[in-house]
């Protein structure tokens, strides 16, 4: 395609994108900065993606958390045309082809883009992209990005790539693929895990601690809500920011099609990743904790709803309670008159530290007042009526904008300052942050703000005050379904609200040995003497007749133990590297393999040795061999490991986890990659039809 072509295409696809919304109604396609508080993840802290260089630091304008404003970007600092206009149609283009919460990553992506782009071909043109160029991100990404990270990022370079490929945008036509992840393998045993899980699972005296909280009669309202909301996360496992955003009605007496007991209902719940609203059925046991929990922050947050009332159908009028509507006429008024606006809800007699709270709060808020001299304070009252509505929520009265709930309308919403002031604001509302669960939650030494653990004294076995993170829970209730064995990988997804199954296994933190345990308990070895967990000082021996009605047709003594791969379907597909099989296993008490590994892992260290001499003296071909080497010599140790465990009992049969069995395409292609490492089949694109 001839340059100028090119050109016409990507001025056409700009010309044809900016028409459309810039992700939200209030956003216009000539700012370099958007606002996506609403159209990116619920509950993410970014306010504003920048049309700008990856080095520009953004900072509010002002103190305000409530309704933030973007930061000016430097002219140095801006995008330079035509990648400018390319970014923001590119980035429309994609909302609706490809719809993302995470428009920020997507962003970056753009960005890292853009700088390869300039620093390969000194152009800012979009057209001139290539496989090289695209090589160049991709490195960039997994350089400054951890691998469990770098792939989302990867990935959206892929769908920039696909996006300029179907909307022919490139001078020369080329092929690329993004690079693949390799995830590393999770270990399920020794000490590394055991610090892991520590780490992701509750102290089970936090879990007592929180609930006698609970059931106490504190008049502490950090307290109240903090432990309420922790009911209704150990309920089932849920992210917090689900939890934050709950209707104000969440419970289904009858839910169609669930048989549950009248004293355990249903919930409401929206996921917040992307999977389907459901209704999830309460364990009957649960089902009172959970009712008491949502009174208790129904009365929390009673005093928040009739303000949000007010200002639902009053949007332009600051809340007054009634007895106070005598102050709306006035032109001016006093400290007096203006605290009980502000806080108290009553005109009195305030002392000092109040007068000096209101006139802090007035100066904050950027608010006219005069204080000189012996005169009487004056304070315009539209002055403050008009700095207070604009310290509103942007997004009043929609709370929710995925199910339309109102802010009147939802269970988790608060006076400002009401769970950190004795005397919070009377006229401004706000939703319960995830800032007031984690200071109240979590036991910080370096903090001012103490935890209801150092409140009220809870410590653990080591004297320190005990601490507890949201997301344990989640954890916590996950490793439990696991342990059950009753509930299948897709129903505890969707009991989880996941999208898919992928992801179960992160939040699963059972070792090798308690699924072991848990296979022994549930086995009838009476019945079935030739299971896998045997008896080894009483094992009998069976004829052949006998062994041809087992589960498993091939058995094979090998050096370290035994195989169960059947030659007659296949040859070995492991080449003889029985430790790194996942058809071999190795049983405790067989001494004659438990010899024969320690004597290989005396060789391997050998080995190992001698391929880190050559790789230090650059002999050709050393660096592969000394990684092999190595991978090997921890395959041997982790077996060794667990096979001396006092934890594994006697008999118990350890077979190899995570492993990928040899595939001859993935050895193929991983050839060919090596060769042409960017020279694949085109992938199929289709134009989205024109507007």
């Amino acid at each position: 395609m001839r340059p100028d072509e090119a050109s016409s295409r990507l001025k056409e696809f700009i010309e044809t994108w900016k028409k459309y919304p810039a992700l939200l109604p209030q956003n216009r396609y000539e700012d370099n900065a958007w606002y996506i508080r609403d159209a990116g993840q619920l509950g993410s802290a970014t306010n504003y993606i920048y049309f700008s260089s990856r080095n520009f630091r953004p900072k509010s304008l002002r103190k305000d958390r409530t309704n933030p404003r973007p930061s000016i970007i430097p002219e140095e600092m801006l995008m330079h045309e035509p990648f400018l206009s390319f970014a923001k149609s590119l980035i429309i283009y994609l909302s609706i082809s490809k719809p993302t919460v995470v428009i920020a990553i997507r962003l970056t992506t753009i960005k890292i883009l853009y700088e390869s782009l300039l620093k390969i071909t000194g152009s800012y043109c979009p057209t001139k992209i290539t496989a090289e160029i695209l090589e160049q991100a991709a490195e960039d990404i997994t350089e400054n990005f951890a691998p469990t990270t770098s792939s989302s990022y990867h990935a959206q370079l892929g769908q920039i790539y696909r996006a300029i490929l179907s909307l022919n945008l490139y001078e020369r036509s080329f092929t690329w693929r993004p690079p693949t992840i390799k995830k590393s393998r999770r270990t399920r045993f020794g000490e590394q895990f055991d610090i892991e899980r520590n780490r992701k699972l509750p102290d089970p005296m936090a879990l007592e601690a929180l609930a006698e909280i609970f059931t106490s009669e504190t008049s502490d309202k950090c307290c109240m809500v903090s432990s309420a909301i922790s009911a209704l996360l150990i309920s089932n496992p849920s992210r917090v920011i689900e939890v934050l955003h709950l209707p104000l009605d969440i419970l289904i007496d009858d839910v169609e099609g669930i048989t549950t007991p009248s004293e355990a209902p249903g919930m409401i719940w929206y996921p917040a990743k992307g999977g389907m609203p459901t209704i999830k059925p309460l364990i009957a046991e649960m089902a009172p904790v959970v009712r008491q929990a949502i009174d208790k922050l129904k009365v929390l947050s009673q005093p928040a709803r009739l303000i949000c009332i007010w200002y639902e159908s009053n949007p332009k009028s600051i809340y007054l309670p009634p007895i106070l509507e005598c102050l709306r006429g006035k032109e001016y008024i006093n400290y007096k008159e203006a605290f009980a606006i502000l806080f108290s809800g009553e005109i009195r007699d305030i002392s000092r530290p109040e007068t000096a709270r209101v006139r802090n709060t007035l100066r904050r808020l950027e608010i006219p007042f005069n204080h000189t001299g012996n005169q009487p304070v004056k304070i315009k009252f539209s002055s403050l009526e008009k700095a207070i509505i604009n310290q509103l929520p942007r997004e009043l009265p929609i709370f929710d904008p995925r199910t339309g709930a109102k802010f009147s309308e939802s269970l988790l919403i608060q006076r400002r300052q009401e769970y950190r002031s004795d005397i919070p604001f009377n006229c401004i509302i706000e939703r319960v942050s995830y800032s007031i669960l984690s200071k109240s939650l979590t036991t910080n030494k370096k903090s001012k703000n103490k935890s209801i653990f150092e409140k009220l004294n809870y410590r653990d076995r080591n004297g320190n005050h005990l601490t507890i993170t949201t997301h344990m829970f989640r954890h916590y209730l996950n490793t439990l379904a696991n342990q059950t064995l009753k509930l299948t990988e897709e129903e505890i997804a969707a009991w989880s609200g996941r999208k898919s199954t992928l992801q179960n296994s992160v939040y699963n933190h059972q070792s090798d040995f308690d699924v072991i345990n848990i296979l022994a308990d549930a086995l009838d070895k009476e019945k079935t003497p030739l299971s896998p967990f045997p008896d080894m000082a009483n094992r009998n021996l069976i004829t052949h007749d006998q062994f041809i009605t087992v589960s498993h047709t091939a058995a094979h003594v090998t050096m370290y133990g035994h195989c169960l791969h059947d030659y007659l379907l296949s040859p070995c597909q492991a080449a003889g590297g029985c430790v790194n099989c996942d058809e071999h296993v190795c049983i405790k008490g067989d001494k004659r393999g438990e010899e024969n590994l320690h004597r290989y892992r005396s060789e391997l260290q050998e080995l190992v040795n001698s391929a880190r001499l050559a790789f230090s003296q650059k002999v050709l071909g050393s660096a592969e061999w000394f990684k092999f080497q190595l991978d090997e010599l921890s395959r041997v140790n982790e077996l060794i490991y667990i096979l001396e465990s006092p934890a594994t009992p006697a008999g118990a049969i350890i077979r190899p986890s995570s492993i990928s069995s040899p595939s001859r395409f993935e050895i193929a292609s991983g050839k060919r990659s090596k060769i042409h490492p960017n020279l694949l089949e085109e992938p199929k694109t289709k134009n989205l039809p024109k507007e």
